[in-house]
């Protein structure tokens, strides 16, 4: 998902869009916190690939936690928590996760998704990339 980092503080102005492992992030502000928009580049490639075999992946790469917490961030800059992104949710009107319905549409992108597209209307622009879960057999696996 994009939004891989966020400020550390509300928004208070004075922001700006962060350089990266020189890269410059476009940035959105949601429900007072502010958020990068683009999914996070790494020349070095340690993050995991979202497609099977040799495909080069449109949106990124997914990371570990580890390889995640491992990321240089400017000064003021994080990686965003769990009540983060509750309040990330909250900022589009959706009062939990599993509560969250149609607002979710003002977060999620334009194209890409297999169920209905978003609308973008924050800014935020999440694009659906797959995430790590069980299998049947209790192994962790990806599941695109």
């Amino acid at each position: 998902m994009d939004g891989l980092f966020k400020k550390n503080n509300e928004t208070t102005g004075g922001d700006y869009d962060p350089t990266i492992n020189g890269q410059v992030y476009s940035t959105t502000v949601i429900n007072g916190q502010t958020w990068t928009t683009e999914n996070y580049n790494n020349a070095n490639n340690d993050g995991i690939t979202y497609k099977f075999g040799t495909d080069t992946p449109a949106h990124g790469l997914l990371y570990t936690i580890a390889a995640a917490e491992a990321i240089t961030l400017p000064p003021g800059w994080r990686i965003p928590t769990e009540a983060d992104f509750y309040k990330l949710l909250g900022g589009v009107g959706a009062v939990n996760q599993e509560a969250a319905g149609t607002q979710v549409k003002d977060l999620m992108s334009t194209t890409g998704w297999i169920n209905g597209s978003g609308n973008d209307a924050s800014g935020f622009n999440a694009f659906p990339v797959g995430f790590w879960g069980y299998g049947t057999s209790g192994t962790p696996s990806f599941q695109p």
